[in-house]
Parts: structure tokens; sequence; C-alpha cells
């Protein structure tokens, strides 16, 4: 069986959820149909307008990779429509006029983003229709805090008034209580670049933001403490590097190729080196110690450690990923031994996590 294409849709979606072995309705129409899942596909919990997916913006108008641009930000005060300057600190949306927070926290709402798809020729309208507080995952250092902004964004279109969500599973409800974000919410981070086809986080550059749906790895990698917004809120400095191996993690991306083998709602247990997050319970066996590069070492691949609920890749993932006639093919990693991995993670400054199930 060919791999299904899960690059792009591992990132954006969330490919493992903590301890949550329920089948969405994502991996019962996976099942009925294996292989047979586009890039984009499968129902999962992406920024999605009209069809067309995207997860960053950049605030003073650039286009991003899709061909979209951030046109005007404003807010509504009294009868008149006020244009604003969105700028994402921390994690927190603000409209500015000139060096002025003119609103902030949960004043946002009703605020109001147009979008224009130069590729489609359509605008988009995204409204901030709530704001709220989460809690992130991890643990602060002194002085952090654990406080993460989160948003409701509907929109509606040139081609179509009805209002929508912008999270295209948002309301989702998820059994998983590492997961107290509303449903309906995304959070958006500034400053981190992300590829997809490559599953990293490849720059810091000032002026963009992404967005993140509940659920999804880049959520995931906001509350987890690995973006350089949620690093600042936790006063605990991460590395692209490590935000990059959160993200191979969360996407089972074994061979650090930028190719992802996991699904959502697949049981999954991990921890860090420096202590900040950590769901692992006593006795749970070892997955993976990962870092940029993927897998460190390697034991039984999470699909494979659960064969009977998630029969996706023919007989084993091993053997998708050593198969020399596939492109994504690899050298496994040694396996987790004894005289490898330790809960130290004897590998060096490199690793930045491990996986259990």
């Amino acid at each position: 069986m060919s791999k299904i294409p899960l690059a792009l849709l591992g990132l954006l979606a969330g490919c493992t959820q903590v301890d949550d072995p329920e089948l969405s309705e994502v991996e019962q129409l996976a099942k009925k149909k294996p292989g047979d899942c586009e890039t984009y596909g499968c129902g999962q919990n992406s920024p999605e307008v009209e069809g067309r997916l995207f997860w960053s913006l950049h605030e003073l108008g650039q286009y991003n990779d899709q061909n979209i641009r951030l046109e005007k930000y404003e807010k509504k005060i009294g009868t008149n429509w006020v244009t604003l300057r969105p700028d994402v600190v921390k994690g927190e949306l603000r409209g500015m006029s000139g060096s002025t927070v003119v609103v902030a926290g949960t004043g946002v709402k009703d605020t109001r983003f147009t979008l224009w798809d130069a590729t489609d020729q359509i605008r988009y309208y995204v409204t901030v229709a709530s704001a709220a507080r989460s809690n992130m995952w991890a643990v602060p250092s002194p002085g952090g805090s654990t406080q993460a902004w989160s948003y409701e964004l509907t929109y509606w279109s040139d081609i179509n008034l009805q209002r929508r969500n912008l999270c295209t599973a948002a309301g989702t409800p998820s059994n998983n209580p590492y997961e107290p974000m509303n449903p309906f919410h995304a959070v958006l981070f500034d400053d981190d670049r992300i590829s997809p086809d490559d599953i990293a986080v490849y720059a810091e550059e000032k002026d963009w933001f992404t967005i993140g749906c509940a659920g999804s790895a880049l959520a995931k990698l906001h509350l987890s403490g690995y973006t350089a917004a949620s690093s600042k809120t936790l006063a605990t400095p991460t590395t692209l590097e490590q935000r990059t191996g959160y993200l191979k993690m969360i996407t089972g991306d074994y061979c650090g190729n930028g190719n992802a083998w996991t699904f959502a709602g697949v049981p999954l247990h991990y921890r860090d080196k420096p202590g900040k997050i950590s769901t692992v319970a006593p006795g749970e066996k070892i997955e993976a110690v990962w870092s940029h590069k993927g897998a460190l070492c390697l034991n039984t691949p999470r699909i494979d450690a659960h064969a009977s609920a998630f029969p996706l890749f023919g007989s084993s993932i091993v053997d998708e990923l050593t198969n020399p006639n596939e492109p994504w093919a690899c050298a496994l990693p040694p396996p987790c031994t004894p005289a490898l991995y330790s809960p130290g993670y004897n590998y060096g400054g490199g690793t930045v996590l491990s996986t259990n199930y």
C-alpha cells in the first residue's frame, strides 16, 4: 500500500492526541478508503476559506505561500469602521494605531480582517467572534505564565455570505484532559515560519503570525511551549531545532524527510528533556526519541503498536519506511535499547522529546 500523503495534512491538522483512542470521522473515512486521502483533505481542523487552506498571514500585507494577503484590519467604533494595524505579540492579538494599543485582550471581539486571494480573485472577511484565555500544557519557568489567548474566527466571502468558522472541524469535542482549549477556537502565534513540506519551523520573521486551530499540530506546538511566542510567555526559551523536533514528533516524521506517519486519535504520550511537559505514565513503553532530524532511535511505530485500530499502512510502517522503491524510504534509526536510551536523554543536546504508549 502506498503512503497516504500526510505531510501537510499531518502538520496542519494535528496527528496525535494524548490518550484519546476513540476513532474520529476522519479515521473512519480513512479506513474505508485507505490510501485515498488528499493532502489537505479528510475533514481535519485547519484554517480554510472557500476550500483554500492556509496557516499564516503577514501583518503588513505581504502575500503568503497561498497567494493570500491581509488587506485591512478594522474595528467598528460607534458607527464608523476604524482601520487598525494588527499586531500579534506573545500570542495575543492587538489592534494598533501607530504605537498606541487601541484594542487588546477580549477587546478584539468583533474586529475584522479583510483578506484578498489573488489566485481565486476573492475577498474573505474574517471576524474575531470571541477571545478567551486557555492554559498551556507546559510548566513555566520562574516569572513565566501559562495563560494563552485563543480566538473564535468566523468568515464570509464575496461568493458566499453565510458566516462559517475559519477552522474546518471547529466544534469537534475532545476527551483529552490536556486539551482545555475551546474547540471552536484557534491560537495565533507570532514570528515562527512553518514549512509543511519539510515539517519544520525554519525561521523567525517579524510581522508574520500563524493560525493553529484547536486540536491541530500547530495548536499543540504553541500550547506545549514550542513556539517563539509561548516560549516568551513561559519564560523558557526554545530553539528553531527544538520546535522542529516537536513537529516531527507530533506528526510521526520518523525519517525527518517531511513525511508524516500517523493519524489524529492515535494514543500517544510524550515528555521533553527540559522537563517542561510530560504526559507519560509509569511503565509505558518508549516509541522513539526525537530531534529536528526526526527519530534518533525507534522501537515500534505508534500506528503499528495500535494496528488493530489503525490498519492503514499495509503490514507495517517499518516495511513502508524501508521500501527502496518509495521516495520516502530511509535507513531507520537504531532501536531505543537501554544502552542508548535513558530518561536523561543521553543522546546529547540535540534531543528534544521522547514518545511513549
